[in-house]
């Protein structure tokens, strides 16, 4: 099961690196589309191959659409936080995760000629960094070069993340490297235009934020999951699963798994999964309906930290686990180890989480928790 979570993980992390280079990184980072591990001539991470939507649809057409009953009353509806994306139109830095230098430039200067300047020397003199630029046409602020970037802008912002969480060799950059960072960027300024440049955070604050940051993931980065085992002696037989996945109102997708749609644009898109430890750990409809699907047990989980809701969610998760008991039968633990379901103390622990996370300002689903873990 925990070469399963973490292919899962690493999959979407893997993914949401390569938005966050092509997109807004403080806009919500989406998993892929339906991923098959089955699909010779998809493209793959891995393992795993990355299917369209509508393939999935087609997919698992060959087994029921709708569930024998309608159990979905008892997820009922979530109605998470508003998401705290920028004003629309705007891609901006996140300044949860990275420190910000902004330059304000005297005279309108030609966006990609900046950009060719600073990517000449951007790993040797400023690291991993992003450039935004505020057009001058529409006065948005958005990524200095992309396909429909600004031709000429009279604002910068260059942001370097804190602790880069997605790197295995992320290290705490001391007060200097911010200094030499700051230096860097009025020097290769004044080769085109007079600016004003100035950080959100002193070099000593941006160290101590790194900090703080190098340790967050290892102390927060929590996922709960709750396992209902089959029978002593028995298998949960893959059309029963089917049948009760789609009672709850569950839909089969990503990753050949079931999920509970997140309809909102805060946390993740989904409020949580099901997966199962037998191998290989997902649900692939073309085996369900041939009757070659036994699975010793279910687990439900999602990510704390990425949840929009994650204590609600925990509550219907529960409720969940228990009517497909009910269906199925079997035994509910909870967590890796095995222990029995405590769901109060777990409740409580997850509330605790969640109020430390957004008292470090990553509430959790937020737009900065969904970039940092």
């Amino acid at each position: 099961m925990r070469d399963l979570i973490t292919t899962m993980r690493d999959l979407i992390t893997t993914i949401r690196n390569f938005i966050s280079r092509c997109k807004d990184p403080a806009t919500r980072t989406k998993p892929p589309g339906a991923m098959s591990p089955h699909e010779p001539d998809l493209p793959k991470i891995g393992d795993l191959f990355l299917s369209p939507e509508s393939q999935s649809a087609e997919r698992a057409s060959i087994l029921p659409t709708e569930g024998t009953e309608d159990a979905s009353p008892i997820l009922g509806e979530i109605t998470p936080p508003v998401s705290e994306n920028e004003a629309l139109g705007d891609y901006l830095p996140n300044p949860a995760v990275a420190w910000i230098v902004r330059a304000a430039l005297e005279q309108p200067q030609n966006a990609r000629e900046l950009a060719a300047k600073f990517d000449q020397d951007r790993t040797d003199m400023h690291g991993d960094l992003t450039i935004y630029g505020r057009d001058i046409a529409t006065g948005h602020w958005t990524f200095l070069v992309s396909g429909d970037g600004p031709e000429q802008v009279d604002g910068l912002q260059f942001a370097w993340d804190y602790f880069p969480s997605w790197s295995e060799d992320a290290t705490v950059a001391a007060p200097s490297v911010y200094e030499a960072r700051l230096q860097a960027v009025s020097v290769e300024l004044s080769k085109f235009t007079e600016s004003t440049v100035n950080a959100d955070v002193s070099p000593t604050e941006a160290h101590k934020r790194a900090e703080t940051l190098s340790t967050i993931n290892d102390r927060f980065d929590r996922s709960v999951s709750i396992r209902l085992k089959a029978p002593q002696g028995t298998l949960f037989a893959g059309r029963d699963v089917w049948d009760v996945m789609l009672c709850l109102g569950l839909q089969w997708g990503d990753m050949d798994c079931f999920h509970w749609p997140n309809p909102s644009d805060c946390g993740d898109d989904f409020f949580f999964s099901v997966w199962t430890s037998s191998e290989p750990g997902y649900f692939l409809p073309e085996e369900v309906a041939e009757g070659r699907v036994n699975v010793a047990d279910l687990i439900f989980g999602y990510s704390i930290p990425r949840s929009a809701a994650p204590a609600t969610i925990y509550e219907r998760m529960v409720k969940a686990v228990e009517y497909a008991q009910m269906r199925l039968g079997g035994t509910i633990t909870e967590g890796d180890d095995g222990q029995p379901l405590d769901s109060r103390a777990t409740e409580a622990e997850i509330r605790e989480i969640a109020d430390k996370l957004k008292n470090l300002g990553f509430a959790p689903g937020s737009d900065s928790a969904l970039q940092q873990f």
